[in-house]
C-alpha cells in the first residue's frame, strides 16, 4: 500500500533506488560477459567466402553499444544515490533514456537474429554474418 502524499517523501525510496541500481549493474554485467562469449564464438566462425569476417568494431558496436554505456550509467547513478545527489526527476529521465536506448538496441538484436532467416537479401550489411547466412553459424 502506498502511503498517502502527505505523509510520502522520496528519502523512503532511497535504499529501493539504490538496491534496483545494484540490481541493474548486475544484470548488465552478465549481459557484457554473454555478448563477449558471443562475439569470440562470432570470430571463430570460418565465413570469409560470404562478405568476409565482420571486423572486431562492427561486432562490438553490434553487441555491447548499450550493455556498456548502461554499465558506465549504472556505478554513477548508485554514487549520486548514496550521496544523496540523485533526485526522482534525474533517475526517471535517465531511466527513460536508457529505456529508449535498450529498446533501441534489442530491436536491432531482433531484426538481424530473428527475422534474418526469411528475408536474406534485405538484412543489412551491419548485421554478422551469422544473421545474414544461416549456413555460417
Amino acid at each position: 500500500m502506498l502511503p498517502n502524499s502527505k505523509s510520502f517523501r522520496w528519502s523512503d525510496l532511497f535504499s529501493w533506488t539504490a538496491l534496483s541500481i545494484f540490481a541493474a549493474l548486475l544484470l548488465n554485467i552478465a549481459v557484457l560477459i554473454s555478448g563477449a562469449v558471443w562475439t569470440a564464438a562470432r570470430r571463430r566462425i570460418n565465413d570469409e567466402p560470404y562478405h568476409g569476417q565482420p571486423s572486431n568494431t562492427e561486432l562490438v558496436f553490434y553487441t555491447f553499444t548499450m550493455p556498456l554505456l548502461t554499465f558506465f550509467q549504472s556505478p554513477i547513478d548508485l554514487a549520486c544515490a548514496l550521496r544523496g545527489m540523485l533526485s526522482p526527476a534525474i533517475a526517471l529521465t535517465t531511466s527513460t533514456i536508457s529505456l529508449c536506448g535498450w529498446v533501441t538496441q534489442i530491436s536491432f538484436w531482433f531484426y538481424c537474429e530473428v527475422s534474418s532467416h526469411e528475408n536474406l537479401e534485405q538484412i543489412p550489411a551491419w548485421c554478422p554474418n551469422t544473421s545474414r547466412d544461416p549456413d555460417v553459424g
